[in-house]
C-alpha cells in the first residue's frame, strides 16, 4: 500500500520515529523498549517455553487479549495496541499480525479464533474482523486498506492460500506507473456467518457474501453471492444454492 511505503520512506522524521509509527505503533522509549524486549525474549522460543513466555510479554502488547491465547513460534506484530483478540485466540507458527491503522482498532477478533500457520492479518490503514468461531487456513491473506473493514461472520471456515480484501488500483493514466495511481477502494469485504470458503479462493474489496454460502477452490469473487449460494469459477458465478439440497 502507498501509506505504508510514503510512512516508511518519509525523510521528514527520523529512522526510529518511522520504525515506531509504522512497527510498534506508540511513541516513547517505553514502548520501543516494551515491543523490542518482548519479541527478543520469546518471539523465536520453540516448544511449551515459548508458547508460555509469548503468552506473558507478546499478547500484553495487544490493545486486548482475552483467556488462553496462543500465540505460535515466529509471530510478527505490527502495531499490536491495535489489535484485540478475545478468548482462545491463537495463531500457529509464522503468522502476521498487522493492525496499523488511524482507526481506533486495526485487527478485532472475537472468541475461539484459529489462524493456521503463515496467515496474515494486515489492516493497512482500515480494519478487519473476524467474528466469533472463524478459522483462517494455512498461507491465508486478509487484507483491508484505508475506509475499508472487512468484516467476516461468526462460524466462518476458509481454506489454506485464500485473499480476502486488498484494493482496486486505478490504471487509466498511461504515463504514470499504476503503483502511483492511488487505489479504487470499494468499502471492503462482508462475509455472513456460516459460510465456507474453500482453498485458494480470493474475494476481492467491494463484495458482499451472504450467509451460509459455499465459494468454490479457486473462485474469484468480484460481484456479491446470495445468501447459501455457491459460487464458483473464475470470475466466480452462481452455480447453485444449498436451499435446492434441502
Amino acid at each position: 500500500m502507498a501509506e505504508v511505503r510514503d510512512a516508511v520512506h518519509d525523510v521528514s522524521t527520523s529512522a526510529l520515529k518511522r520504525y515506531q509509527g509504522v512497527v510498534v505503533g506508540k511513541p516513547g522509549l517505553g514502548s520501543l523498549a516494551g515491543f523490542e524486549l518482548g519479541h527478543l525474549m520469546s518471539q523465536n522460543v520453540p516448544g511449551a517455553l515459548g508458547l508460555v513466555l509469548r503468552k506473558k510479554l507478546l499478547a500484553r502488547l495487544f490493545g486486548r487479549c482475552g483467556s488462553s491465547p496462543v500465540l505460535g513460534q515466529g509471530l510478527t506484530l505490527r502495531c499490536p495496541g491495535k489489535i484485540h483478540v478475545g478468548d482462545r485466540f491463537s495463531i500457529d507458527a509464522h503468522g502476521v499480525l498487522d493492525g496499523r491503522t488511524e482507526e481506533d482498532v486495526g485487527i478485532r477478533c472475537g472468541d475461539g479464533v484459529l489462524c493456521g500457520h503463515n496467515a496474515t492479518l494486515s489492516a493497512k490503514g482500515g480494519r478487519i474482523v473476524l467474528r466469533d468461531r472463524v478459522q483462517v487456513g494455512v498461507h491465508c491473506t486478509i487484507l483491508s486498506a484505508p475506509g475499508c473493514t472487512v468484516d467476516i461472520g461468526e462460524d466462518i471456515a476458509i481454506g489454506p492460500y485464500s485473499f480476502i480484501g486488498g484494493t482496486r488500483y486505478n490504471h487509466g493514466d498511461l504515463e504514470r506507473p499504476i503503483a502511483d495511481q492511488g487505489h479504487d477502494r470499494r468499502g471492503g469485504v462482508t462475509i455472513g456467518a456460516g459460510t465456507l470458503v474453500y482453498a485458494r479462493a480470493t474475494i476481492i474489496d467491494g463484495v458482499t457474501i451472504g450467509k451460509g454460502a459455499v465459494i468454490a477452490a479457486g473462485a474469484v469473487v468480484n460481484k456479491d453471492v446470495p445468501d447459501f449460494a455457491i459460487a464458483a469459477g473464475v470470475p466466480a458465478k452462481i452455480v447453485g444454492s444449498r436451499k435446492d439440497a434441502s
